[in-house]
């Protein structure tokens, strides 16, 4: 965020894995609203890395710092499109298929867009289903992955639970993005004066000891006010 020249750097590993947002995410979901605080990012996939093989590798391109802003993230607004999508590597495209159709069922979708890939040349199996809601201010994107002995329809399950949750609620900033958020928000604060908020969820641990820990190092407060009586839900500010 504060770099004077443009950058590029490669990772290599993990892509996709169960104990973290995908990829997807980062480019769907953050990145978007990162680009709304200051830095232009662009993520390229160059290959998929799922667990435990990794190998995975992609490509940031990070645009030298502009103008800093403030983020003010407070209502999703009208949705703009649905879109599923199911990836496997080293596994029959027959479960891709199975998922999709059980996530298109259950929620009822009848205007939805559906993607399967079949990873070529993967490193080792893998399979990740995802949903990406599209909203006029906000993108998120849902994940659930697949495991030995697990039925591609229990994973298509867990995904469908977490967009109900998530729909219910009407926050637009969910756990995973909620986690995100605080630190590029806390450096606009304490660098620019740049002060700014987000609605969501309840906190989940990890963006609690996330917040904590920032406000050791930068001199920014973060708030967390409780706006709703249901689900903890929240106004987060950073100023």
């Amino acid at each position: 965020m504060m770099c004077d020249e443009d950058s590029e750097a490669t990772f290599v590993g993990g892509t996709h894995n169960m104990l973290a947002p995908p990829l997807d995410f980062v480019q769907h979901s953050y990145l978007p609203q990162l680009a709304k605080i200051g830095p232009q990012v662009e993520v390229q996939l160059n290959h998929y890395g799922f667990y435990p093989a990794g190998k995975g590798e992609f490509t940031a391109r990070i645009n030298r710092r502009g103008a800093v802003r403030g983020l003010d993230l407070i209502d999703r607004d009208k949705l703009r499109s649905r879109k599923v999508v199911a990836i496997v590597a080293a596994l029959p495209t027959s479960i891709a298929d199975r998922e999709i159709h059980r996530v298109v069922r259950k929620l009822n979708w009848d205007r939805v867009q559906t993607e399967v890939v079949d990873v070529q040349d993967p490193v080792g199996p893998g399979n990740v289903l995802m949903v990406e809601l599209e909203y006029e201010n906000v993108t998120t994107v849902f994940s659930s992955f697949g495991s030995v002995n697990v039925p591609a329809e229990r994973v298509a399950d867990a995904i469908v639970r977490d967009i109900r949750r998530y729909v219910r609620s009407e926050v637009p900033v969910g756990p995973n993005l909620a986690d995100q958020l605080i630190l590029p928000m806390a450096i606009a604060a304490h660098f620019e004066d740049a002060n700014g908020s987000f609605r969501t969820g309840k906190l989940t641990q990890h963006s609690i000891t996330h917040a904590e820990i920032i406000q050791k190092f930068l001199e920014v407060e973060v708030r967390c006010d409780q706006v709703g009586s249901e689900d903890g839900e929240c106004i987060v500010s950073i100023s």
